[in-house]
């Protein structure tokens, strides 16, 4: 109850009912201990909607691996309950009874929303990065060319001995 991992204990039936939630699911998520195990509140409806269907997919092919005794989820979000996301960490452990029939899954979420946001705000620092290069490299093909076309102007002024004309302002501003 005074870590950031929550324990569960998950009935290995429709809805996955839960049987058992560390306290400090509140902390977490905002619910209490009791609104998940009484089932007035489903975990499956927890889970993102854009997320759901997948999480739940991965339950369905791990639990059908009867060698399986472990497996960890993909990182998923979660709605708390006032309405914030939450990324969870979901490492779940398969119980059987003897005839090797699932009985429960034993979880443990971490919340990772602080790491997330970092990655995320790396990603954004990269794409900045790679538009500065970018912006630098055209300006650096730009300049190339005129630098070559400047000097070829003023080559050509000097051989027809031409006076170079530079505007009233600009004039001014060179003094």
């Amino acid at each position: 109850n005074n870590s950031p991992m929550v324990a569960f204990i998950w009935k290995n039936e429709t809805g996955r009912p839960i049987e058992f939630v560390t306290d400090n699911i509140e902390t977490v998520l905002g619910y209490q201990a009791h609104e998940l195990m009484s089932g007035t509140i489903q975990y499956e409806g927890l889970i993102y909607p854009e997320d759901r269907e997948r999480v739940m997919q991965e339950f369905t092919v791990y639990s059908q691996d009867e060698n399986r005794e472990t497996f960890n989820h993909k990182p998923y979000r979660l709605l708390t309950k006032n309405g914030k996301i939450r990324w969870m960490d979901d490492r779940s452990y398969i119980k059987r009874n003897r005839d090797g029939k699932i009985t429960h899954y034993h979880g443990v979420l971490l919340d990772i929303t602080d790491r997330k946001q970092m990655e995320e705000l790396m990603v954004q620092n990269e794409k900045i990065l790679s538009v500065g290069g970018l912006a630098a490299g055209i300006a650096h093909e730009i300049n190339n060319p005129l630098a070559g076309m400047i000097q070829t102007a003023e080559v050509m002024g000097k051989r027809l001995g031409a006076q170079p004309r530079i505007p009233a302002n600009e004039k001014a501003a060179l003094e």
